[in-house]
């Protein structure tokens, strides 16, 4: 029960500093670039999950070792009180600080990570398959709020409200035992998605004049069910890992992190170019090719389930 407690107050906490510094940087740089506080807190649990992943024949993983990380991570949050540099003189130097260690970070990932002796395509697939969620859960999410957040009003509640209910919602199809495969769920996001940027447009200034309550219930509505599909592929994805041609899932969870930081400043490009509709429906498109790579990930992930158990069962019958 401990263990359960400690990872909701360590998840709560994070939660709670990314809305506080997403509200720090919307006043102190430019408004689109607040949604970076959320990208770059995904890329620290990614740089973890490399790191487990890196460390994990070396380093046991104990209880005291995680209230030794817990501990370090709450003093840590005193720096991210600082206050925040603002945006460099070039946007294009910005960037590019920003982009290298990430392409570094992807570098090692990719040097690191395939299993001798495997074969390349399923890998290849499987690198495609989590790139694309994690590039296109942080686009469908950004734009998803900033289309939604004229109906609660304000960007406290936006965040508070709104993104809870989509971390929640996402948290239950984490949950659920979904029997459909993995390109069906995500061509269901994808196709809502896309749906999503192209009616919320016209359909939230017309629910404007309505009350603050069922504004704000309208938009849960909205959200938790795009919300439980795009929570469904990424764990269900980690399941197949860790076998055959397939890295540890802590190799997929930081690839992940990687990719959501590409992906919030591709999406803030995208909507300072052609506007958060666009923006989304790119983020759908990035479903639409996880959905795509499935088919050759989950056949060989289904394919290395059966070599892995018919292992074990000679192992038993010997």
């Amino acid at each position: 029960m401990g263990l359960y407690l400690g990872v909701f107050l360590v998840t709560l906490s994070g939660l709670m500093l990314e809305i506080g510094l997403t509200r720090i940087f919307s006043a102190t740089i430019w408004y689109h670039f607040a949604f970076v506080a959320i990208s770059v807190a995904l890329l620290g649990w990614g740089a973890g999950g490399f790191a487990l992943h890196v460390s994990r024949a070396r380093i046991a993983f104990t209880r005291e070792r995680a209230a030794l990380l817990t501990l370090l991570y709450g003093l840590s949050i005193f720096f991210a009180r600082q206050k925040p540099w603002g945006l460099p003189r070039s946007m294009q130097l910005g960037f590019g600080q920003i982009l290298a260690p990430i392409l570094v970070l992807c570098a090692l990932l990719l040097v690191s990570g395939k299993p001798r002796g495997q074969p390349v395509g399923p890998y290849a697939a499987s690198l495609l398959f989590f790139a694309s969620l994690g590039t296109g859960f942080i686009a469908v999410e950004l734009s998803l709020l900033q289309h939604l957040t004229l109906l609660p009003g304000h960007p406290i509640f936006t965040l508070s409200i709104l993104l809870f209910t989509l971390l929640a919602s996402g948290g239950l199809g984490s949950a659920s035992d979904g029997r459909r495969p993995l390109r069906d769920v995500c061509l269901a996001v994808g196709v809502l998605a896309a749906a999503y940027a192209l009616a919320l447009p016209r359909v939230v200034p017309a629910l404007l004049p309505l009350p603050l309550e069922l504004r704000i219930a309208i938009a849960i509505a909205v959200i938790a069910p795009l919300g439980f599909l795009m929570g469904m592929p990424f764990p269900r994805g980690l399941r197949a890992t860790g076998q055959g041609p397939f890295p540890a899932p802590s190799f997929y969870w930081g690839l992940n992190g990687i990719f959501s930081v590409v992906g919030s400043m591709a999406t803030m490009v995208a909507a300072v170019v052609a506007g958060f509709t666009w923006a989304m429906l790119g983020g759908a498109a990035f479903y639409l090719l996880a959905a795509l790579a499935s088919l050759t990930f989950g056949s060989a992930a289904g394919g290395a389930r059966g070599v892995s158990a018919g292992r074990k069962g000679e192992a038993y019958g010997s």
